[in-house]
């Protein structure tokens, strides 16, 4: 009885809680929401009160408070009803049984696209999880790892593609990551660190490009806390001691700034319509230890730089009278007043001044900085700009609902967005000049649409080439580093990552001046091509004839030729091209020689016969086969009915496939136990090639020849297994196997060379193996097929010469013929001299 009483207090207290937090959240909906839009939040909370109830989070509160508290972060920085209500559900479809069909049906098809774009692809990442923390074996905690990390690419993936068509999901993933980044100390240690990483990697970034710095600090902060926590408690420490101290020095600079405007209000002219706020500059944690870093100064002369920010606010008569645009329009006026005020009062230091208003930073960011020599004789920096530039800076684009006097927001802002999104893919820019008639919500509209698009233009090109890890790698370099801005002989202007190259130059220029490029001129100068371009320099790229094409050191990222994943891609794309036409000629030698040997016309090889086997052409079988990526038995299984004769006359025939030097061959069971017989004779197929230590099957042949021994994989056998399992019997090897070795076939390719063979056949017989048969085969392009017979012991012995041959100079492919599943035992190498 009293367990159950307990019981009903937990549950009366999870209830009280779960309803103030939600009154919270309505608290803090704006104004100007609807009837409408508050019913909507609230049918929202409703359906996710009832589909997560029961669920717990790690801290031990109710999992929809977690909905609640991102949906309060939403309505701060993106309050369409829409998008709160989806911050509600973000999580229903993920860690509930509530489908993405159900919650269309209910919500609608917005509001079901928003939750879709920050759910993550598979739920398999939890139970991944799981099995990371059950202490499983090493092996099977490395490929839960594995999986973990490739599931983790693909989940931001497809949030970043998915936010490029609604902004709405940027804000919900941003907040959802900022709640969890709050309640991180619930959970293990590993975890800890894995998802700060990831925070500090993307979501930090991202909200720095969106100008949400608000956003951005926070979860930098966080995300140091667990990342470095001995640094962060360290600086924390410092802070707390000398806040005191801190402060009665600040608030000195302070009143020493606000004494210098009273006195000098003549030389302001308006200045009785403004508000003037004067505060020293807020100090976070992570950015004090990146500055540390970045100067190589201790924590005590980092924290000795003082700063003061002064915010021009227009009161609200003075809005009342002349409207919010014109009011921002004089603030941004008095900003420039009051820095030739601070100038003439302290002597500027040279070099220290930024307009940011006039030209906005990528992120939009406005405010005037300059660093004066205060009357210490220390440095001063000082930022000053109006108060809708302030809240720009704090939370981003969002900043520019607060502006807003009537309308309902929703149908209003929906409409901009639209609108504002076709104004910028029709070529509208979001620079001053372009938004000084516009309203604030318009040029919130456009600001974020133009972001948006810019997201677009950066990742649109390249995003199908690469695979996941590779698309959030260049996120992190193409879209969230920091940016330079060159010229083109023309004057053109080029936006690039901070550390791009000329070669990244070339290819923003056009694909073929990528490829083509052979040497850089940057300000009428020639450089190397790993030159690190500076904002500021004229570019021009000295291409080589048509039909050249890059150099695979430029994919090395030591040597530093390549930083943007566009680049990358399209350099990877060129390679991709030619070892294709060098793997269709291959495969298409291969196959027609088997025909030929089958005694079949080439006619019989069709689109239709690539499609059965799983190719949409022809080509593309033979570039599989080439490749080595699909054995010639396959396209033999896919003909059976045409090739059966020649193969079962294969299937009874031995290995002696390389006759130049006859080997000797068992007539006994010296390597092979028959099914616990003596005295029975047998021959090794020539299909298959078994090696010792391979599983393998008998067949009994028709011709009163023995036993025919293949792999028990082999694609002969088993076609000969369905159709006459009647003659195959249990075979084995025996002990004197490995002592004795078989014959098998293996394949080299190379760019031939002076000593190639020399080198190939030290290795060769320093590994103890004996060439049965060697022939060299020219290709294409000074490329060679070796075709070796070797006397092999056992799989480890076989190994081991591949390994090792495949480290000789320009072999760039050894595969065993007829390896196991039916595949070459295959390595690819791309070492040939620079190119191959």
């Amino acid at each position: 009885m009293r367990e159950s009483t307990d019981l009903d207090d937990h549950r009366m207290e999870d209830e009280a809680l779960i309803e103030a937090r939600f009154q919270s959240l309505i608290a803090a909906l704006p104004a100007s929401y609807t009837y409408r839009d508050r019913a909507l939040i609230e049918r929202a909370f409703h359906f996710a009160r009832k589909a997560h109830q029961g669920q717990r989070r790690s801290s031990g509160e109710p999992y929809v408070i977690h909905c609640i508290e991102v949906a309060k972060i939403v309505a701060d920085l993106y309050p369409r009803p829409e998008a709160v209500a989806a911050a509600l559900l973000h999580d229903v479809v993920e860690d509930t049984s509530v489908t993405l069909e159900q919650l269309r049906e209910e919500f609608g098809e917005d509001i079901a696209r928003f939750v879709d774009g920050v759910t993550k692809l598979s739920a398999q990442l939890p139970r991944v999880s799981r099995r990371l923390e059950e202490g499983e074996s090493d092996d099977a905690r490395r490929r839960a790892q594995q999986r973990r990390r490739a599931l983790t690419y693909a989940n931001i993936r497809k949030m970043i593609l998915a936010m490029l068509q609604d902004p709405e999901v940027i804000f919900i993933k941003l907040a959802d990551r900022l709640h969890n980044m709050r309640t991180l100390a619930a959970l293990p240690e590993a975890k800890q660190r894995r998802i700060a990483q990831e925070t500090l990697n993307i979501f930090a970034p991202l909200a720095n490009r969106l100008g949400i710095w608000k956003i951005k600090w926070e979860l930098e902060d966080l995300s140091m806390r667990y990342l470095n926590p001995e640094e962060y408690r360290r600086i924390a420490k410092f802070l707390r001691e000398r806040r005191s101290q801190r402060e009665r020095m600040v608030q000195k600079i302070v009143d020493r700034v606000r004494q210098v405007l009273r006195e000098q209000r003549t030389r302001l002219p308006g200045f009785e319509n403004f508000e003037f706020q004067i505060s020293g500059r807020p100090k976070h944690i992570y950015s004090i230890w990146r500055k540390m870093q970045r100067k190589g100064l201790p924590l005590e002369r980092i924290l000795d730089l003082r700063g003061v920010r002064i915010i021009v606010k227009p009161k609200d008569e003075f809005i009342a009278q002349v409207g919010q645009e014109e009011a921002e329009r004089q603030a941004t006026g008095m900003c420039y007043t009051i820095l030739g005020v601070i100038h003439s009062q302290w002597r500027p230091i040279p070099g220290e001044f930024d307009d940011y208003i006039a030209n906005p930073k990528d992120n939009q960011y406005q405010s005037l900085h300059t660093t004066v020599m205060f009357e210490d004789n220390r440095p001063l920096e000082v930022q000053i700009r109006t108060q809708q530039m302030h809240d720009a800076a704090e939370l981003g684009l969002a900043a520019h609902w607060r502006y807003k006097e009537a309308g309902t927001w929703s149908e209003d802002w929906v409409q901009r967005w639209q609108d504002a999104m076709r104004k910028v893919t029709q070529g509208a820019t979001a620079n001053p000049a372009a938004m000084a008639n516009l309203s604030p919500e318009e040029r919130a509209a456009l600001q974020l649409a133009h972001k948006i698009q810019w997201f677009r233009q950066q990742l649109v090109e390249w995003q199908r080439e690469v695979g996941d890890e590779e698309f959030v790698n260049g996120v992190q370099t193409d879209v969230f580093a920091d940016r330079i801005f060159v010229y083109t002989p023309k004057g053109d202007i080029i936006d690039l990552p901070k550390g791009a190259t000329p070669i990244d130059f070339a290819y923003k220029i056009h694909t073929e001046v990528g490829h083509r490029c052979r040497g850089a001129r940057v300000n009428g100068r020639i450089v190397p091509l790993n030159y690190k371009l500076k904002s500021g320099d004229l570019v021009e790229i000295i291409t080589g004839p048509r039909g050249g094409g890059p150099s695979r050191d430029w994919l090395n990222p030591e040597l530093g030729y390549v930083v943007t994943q566009r680049a990358r891609a399209k350099i990877r794309q060129w390679f991709r091209k030619q070892d294709r036409q060098r793997k269709l000629e291959e495969g298409q030698r291969i196959l027609h020689h088997e025909l030929q040997r089958w005694g079949l016309p080439r006619s019989v090889l069709t689109d239709d016969l690539a499609r059965e086997l799983g190719f949409s052409n022809l080509a593309d079988l033979y570039t599989a086969i080439g490749g080595g990526e699909l054995e010639v038995a396959k396209v033999a299984e896919a003909l059976w009915p045409q090739v059966k004769p020649q193969i079962e006359e294969e299937a009874e025939q031995d290995t002696e496939l390389f006759t130049a030097r006859p080997r000797r061959r068992p007539t006994s069971d010296e390597h092979v136990q028959i099914d616990g017989l003596t005295g029975m004779k047998y021959r090794f197929a020539r299909c298959c090639n078994p090696v010792p230590g391979e599983p393998i099957v008998g067949y009994v042949t028709s011709d009163g020849r023995g036993v025919s021994i293949h792999r028990a994989d082999c694609p002969t056998a088993l076609n000969l297994k369905a159709r006459r399992p009647e003659r195959f019997i249990q075979v084995s090897w025996s002990h004197q196997a490995r002592h004795e070795g078989v014959v098998v076939r293996v394949h080299v390719h190379a760019v031939d060379r002076k000593g190639l063979l020399r080198d190939m056949t030290g290795i060769i017989a320093a590994e103890d193996s004996n060439i049965v048969q060697a022939h060299v085969q020219p290709i294409s392009q000074g490329r060679v097929l070796i075709e070796l017979a070797l006397e092999i012991r056992d799989l480890q012995h076989l190994s081991r010469i591949i390994r090792r041959l495949e480290e000789v100079e320009n072999i760039y492919k050894v595969y065993r013929v007829g390896g196991q599943n039916g595949r070459p035992e295959l390595r690819k190498r791309h070492r040939l001299n620079g190119r191959a």
